[in-house]
C-alpha cells in the first residue's frame, strides 16, 4: 500500500501540510479526502488529525475510503440524530461513549473522523470516561 501511495504521488500532496493547524478539503471527493488523510497521518508528525465532515452519511462513507486506503479511522458518531425531544438511541449512546472512551487509550488514534454537530454536543471529563472503563 506505501508503494501505491508514493505512485499516486500522496507525499507531495500533502507536503507541508502539517506545518500548519487546519487543512482545508473543501471541493475535493470523499475519495481524495481519504486518499489524503491517510498520506497526512503516515507523512506527518503530528500526534493525531481531526477530520471533520457535514453528517452521518459522508461520515460513514468517508471512514469506509480511508479504511480501504489501509487507514484506521476512529468514527465518532454524533450522540442524538433528530430532534432533541426524541428519546436518545442507548445503542448509538454507547457507540458515542465508547468512541469517546477509545480516544484516551495509549497511543491515541491518529485520525478521528467527526461531524460538525458532534464538536458541538456536550462531552463528558475525561476523568468520567477513564473510571467508566472496563477491560
Amino acid at each position: 500500500m506505501k508503494e501505491l501511495l508514493g505512485a499516486l504521488g500522496g507525499k507531495q500532496l500533502v507536503a507541508g501540510w502539517d506545518t500548519g493547524e487546519v487543512c482545508l478539503g473543501a471541493g475535493f471527493s470523499s475519495s481524495m479526502t481519504a486518499f489524503l488523510a491517510v498520506n497526512l497521518v503516515s507523512e506527518s508528525n503530528k500526534e493525531g488529525w481531526l477530520l471533520v465532515v457535514e453528517g452521518p452519511k459522508e461520515q460513514e462513507e468517508l471512514a469506509a475510503e480511508i479504511e480501504a486506503w489501509g487507514g484506521e479511522p476512529l468514527v465518532i458518531p454524533e450522540a442524538y440524530r433528530g430532534d432533541e425531544k426524541v428519546r436518545p438511541d442507548p445503542d448509538l449512546q454507547a457507540e458515542w461513549i465508547g468512541s469517546l472512551g477509545r480516544c484516551l487509550t495509549n497511543p491515541p488514534p491518529r485520525l478521528i473522523v467527526v461531524t460538525a454537530r458532534v464538536l458541538r454536543e456536550k462531552h463528558p471529563h475525561p476523568d468520567l470516561l477513564k473510571e467508566g472503563r472496563r477491560k
